[in-house]
C-alpha cells in the first residue's frame, strides 16, 4: 500500500491497522499496545527499518508483499502502462500516486475497493476535485472504510 521506501510512523501504521479491523481487541491489552507489540516483532525480525523516528519496509519484502497480496492490493501511479499492469477489479485496498485525471478514472471500476491510499507532493486541490468527480460519477455505492493521505 505504501510505495517503496516510503517513511512512516509506527503510531500511524497501528492506527491505520486497527482502523482497518486487523488488529483485534484484547481484554488484557489495549489495540494500540497489541500493534505497537506486533510491530516490533516485525522490526526485530527485519521486515521494517528503522530510518531516525520512522520506519520503511525493506524492499524485498515491498516487493514480495506486492506480488502475494496483487488480488486485494492496487496501486495507480503516472507511468499508464504500469498503473493498468493486472490490477484486479477485486482489489479492496487502492495506493493513489498520481494526480493525472485519465489514471484516477480507474478507480471507478473496482466495486470491492474499501480504503484509499493518497501519495502526493504537495496539497493538491486538483486531486481532490477528480476524485470527488470520480465518486459523483460512479454509479456504484461506494463505502470506504479508510483514506489515508500523506505527502511524499
Amino acid at each position: 500500500m505504501f510505495p517503496e521506501d516510503h517513511e512512516f510512523d509506527k503510531y500511524d501504521l497501528v492506527r491505520m491497522l486497527i482502523a482497518l479491523g486487523f488488529i483485534q481487541p484484547s481484554q488484557a491489552m489495549t489495540m494500540e499496545d497489541i500493534g505497537g507489540r506486533d510491530f516490533d516483532v516485525l522490526v526485530k525480525k527485519a521486515l521494517f527499518e528503522m530510518i531516525g523516528d520512522d520506519y520503511k519496509m525493506h524492499d524485498l519484502i515491498h516487493e514480495s508483499t506486492s506480488k502475494f497480496f496483487a488480488q486485494e492490493f492496487g496501486k495507480l501511479v503516472d507511468n499508464e502502462e504500469e498503473s493498468s499492469l493486472k490490477i484486479f477489479e477485486t482489489i479492496r485496498y487502492l495506493s493513489v500516486q498520481t494526480i493525472n485525471p485519465n489514471i484516477l478514472r480507474k478507480i471507478e471500476k473496482f466495486k470491492h475497493l474499501h480504503s484509499l491510499f493518497l501519495f502526493y507532493e504537495i496539497s493538491n486541490h486538483d486531486l481532490c476535485s477528480s476524485l470527488i468527480e470520480i465518486f459523483k460519477a460512479s454509479d456504484a455505492c461506494m463505502y470506504y472504510t479508510y483514506v489515508y493521505y500523506a505527502y511524499v
